[in-house]
């Protein structure tokens, strides 16, 4: 296998993850307990990892992972707000790294919060980011799992 390298964008900012079956959870109990009025509920686990620290969680539970270089935030919306401004090249076809909106809409910081989920629904996530990603990554049955 040849060497590959990520290229990571910030490591600071908190991810808006949601583990398959944490979703599927909080679906069926929206569904048998709806809520009373119509609310807008991010459904995103508890305790969200930073970029760092999913990367590092990953590496405990796969292996070999490339190589990583990571780019700050500041410096990749910087860089292509600076390449938005030369003449000529504003028109041209840049990767996604060089184009502010796409820079914003793939890597800009933001927070997210589950506490509607957990209002609404009494919903709460089961598994945690290290078994969610140990039960990705097993060859463990999840259906099957379910049925039993």
């Amino acid at each position: 296998m040849k060497d590959r390298l990520w290229v990571c964008v910030g490591d600071r900012a908190t991810l808006p993850l949601l583990y398959v079956e944490n979703c599927a959870d909080a679906i069926v109990q929206a569904i048998l307990y709806p809520p009373k009025s119509r609310h807008t509920i991010n459904l995103v686990d508890d305790n969200l990892p930073t970029q760092k620290e999913y990367r590092d969680a990953l590496r405990q539970v796969v292996p070999h992972l490339p190589a990583e270089v990571t780019l700050p935030w500041a410096v990749v919306n910087q860089l292509s707000r600076l390449a938005s401004q030369i003449p000529g090249l504003a028109r041209a076809k840049l990767p996604g790294l060089l184009v502010p909106a796409r820079v914003h809409a793939r890597f800009k910081p933001l927070a997210y919060s589950n506490t509607r989920a957990k209002q609404y629904l009494d919903w709460t996530p089961r598994f945690s980011l290290q078994e969610s990603l140990a039960r990705s990554v097993s060859s463990i049955d999840l259906l099957q799992e379910v049925q039993s």
